[in-house]
């Protein structure tokens, strides 16, 4: 029994064998040289880090930053070595635009995979523009005329673009042009009911100077301004609906 590995308890300060502590106390101990407590200890309720035989040499470290002592849990602990600054004065530098961010805007996982496996961290404003880790290349958008980065177009696309070259369009124009084809063609048939009951739908004489008394174009009266569907819409409805007319038959 002298031969097994043994430690002491930060509450009882006992001396006792590594069998009486926790498998993540002990991992605690060994790799993050943290003040632990024992099973018997750890059930009644006590906590290591504030009991009476916690080891002064691992309670305060003085921040490189700030200067301030605080407690080893105020630094963080990375590949067997303890930062030097505190986890509040802890910065990011964000490989894109240089810019150094506070750790407090990252998650604890996205930390520990910076930290213990050197994955880079974007900063808000480089992650809103659509730039990753994996792909900083900027590409422009032909409507917008925007740089952005490739999670602001569609994946496929950034894929052939990438093979063969082309044009891109952003999502954010995308969901524009879909939007204004969803209204035009509402309005479409919103337009198209309504000139089913005009009664001047367009010149059947053929003239464009005078039209005869039997035409629906025919002006009655003096200023009439006459166009199709004039009984029914107004002229920039007309003009549209003729344009988009056009457009189909062409």
């Amino acid at each position: 029994m002298s031969g097994l590995r043994k430690n002491t308890c930060a509450t009882c300060g006992e001396t006792k064998n590594y069998s009486s502590f926790t498998k993540s106390d002990l991992n605690n101990f060994c790799y993050a040289k943290q003040n632990v407590r024992c099973t018997e200890c750890k059930a009644q309720g006590h906590t290591a880090h504030r009991g009476p035989y916690v080891s002064q040499s691992h309670t305060e470290h003085q921040c490189g930053r700030c200067d301030d002592a605080k407690t080893k849990f105020h630094f963080r602990f990375t590949n067997n070595v303890r930062h030097t600054v505190c986890r509040d004065c802890e910065t990011v530098t964000c490989p894109l635009c240089d810019t150094e961010v506070s750790c407090g805007a990252y998650q604890k996982k996205q930390l520990d995979n910076h930290f213990t496996c050197g994955v880079g961290l974007l900063c808000k404003v480089c992650a809103e523009k659509g730039f990753t880790i994996q792909d900083s290349n900027t590409y422009k958008c032909n409507t917008c005329l925007i740089h952005l980065g490739c999670r602001m177009f569609n994946t496929k696309e950034i894929y052939n673009f990438n093979q063969r070259g082309g044009k891109l369009i952003c999502r954010m124009c995308y969901d524009s042009i879909a939007k204004q084809k969803r209204y035009d063609t509402d309005r479409e048939k919103q337009l198209k009911r309504i000139s089913r009951t005009s009664k001047r739908k367009g010149c059947t004489c053929g003239s464009r100077a005078e039209h005869a008394p039997r035409c629906p174009m025919h002006i009655t009266r003096a200023g009439e301004r006459t166009y199709p569907w004039c009984d029914v819409m107004s002229v920039t409805d007309s003009k549209w609906l003729q344009k988009r007319k056009q457009r189909k038959t062409q």
